[in-house]
């Protein structure tokens, strides 16, 4: 027992008050952001103290109101929970640059919910621009069925695809580049990008609003923007997208970072064509 309170400090709680095993819910009738987030991933007190190496007791002070794991732990809690991290830390969010909901090391650190979420409530505007997509449409398997749902919906979304041109020197520029630092297979991000502007046309194809088109300077900055959302990612030299650092943003201001990374894909969908023949 005091092995595990010396455990739950170390990753941070601090005791507010006297609390037996059944009190653990907030006073009044709404539940905290945490044992929400818990009941809509269906996990217990003891599922999250298994899955983050902690004792349930700890898990139940969190859920409760009454403590808060520490900094380093929040971000691996909203991942367990598929939500971001602000979600559940409303007040940290004042620690982050304005516009951003939340900062991710790697891209493929964003949960699937997340994604889905933004995927399903876009009303407007899904903008998409990035070298490559293959671990966004991975982590939307559904999106076809998503696409039609919308259409037979009447929906008014424009989905708007750029992706890097796979035919150009560009993509044998950065496909030399990642090889540097990387077991990259000769030719293996040219037929990559290939690929993935195959399935992107096959997808949109189906959708009345939906656009393909190709550039050779998407591959330098990845955004995918949902409405007044965004996932925003600046790809590091020699590194693949999927491993490179991600913001989530949400627009609250004229003229902020949200629009400024609105305006540059506007200017780089003006300036792309659609794939060549040879790609269809």
């Amino acid at each position: 027992m005091f092995t595990n309170f010396l455990h739950d400090m170390a990753v941070g709680w601090v005791y507010t008050g006297c609390m037996t095993d059944e009190d653990d819910t907030p006073p009044g009738d709404d539940l905290s952001p945490i044992r929400s987030a818990m009941n809509t991933a269906g996990l217990s007190f003891e599922d999250v103290a298994n899955a983050l190496g902690v004792s349930s007791r700890a898990v139940r002070f969190w859920a409760s109101g009454r403590s808060k794991p520490q900094a380093v732990v929040r971000p691996q809690l909203a991942k367990l929970l598929g939500v971001s991290p602000v979600d559940l830390f409303p007040a940290d969010r004042s620690d982050l640059e304005p516009e951003v909901i939340a900062s991710y090391d790697r891209l493929i650190d964003i949960p699937r919910n997340l994604w889905e979420r933004l995927l399903i409530g876009a009303e407007h505007h899904v903008d998409i621009i990035a070298g490559g997509t293959r671990h966004y449409l991975e982590q939307n398997p559904d999106l076809g069925e998503v696409l039609q749902a919308k259409q037979r919906l009447g929906s008014s979304v424009t989905f708007r695809v750029c992706l890097a041109d796979p035919t150009t020197e560009a993509i044998g520029a950065r496909e030399e580049e990642e090889s540097r630092y990387s077991t990259l297979v000769a030719g293996g991000l040219r037929t990559n990008t290939a690929a993935v502007l195959s399935e992107w046309q096959n997808q949109l194809d189906r959708y009345d609003s939906g656009e393909v088109r190709v550039t050779d300077v998407a591959y330098r900055l990845g955004l995918f923007r949902f409405d007044d959302e965004m996932i925003a990612q600046v790809y590091t030299f020699g590194g693949r997208g999927q491993y490179s650092a991600a913001d989530h943003l949400q627009r609250t201001r004229q003229g902020g970072k949200f629009d400024q990374y609105v305006e540059h894909f506007e200017r780089i969908w003006a300036d792309a064509s659609r794939p060549p023949p040879e790609t269809n």
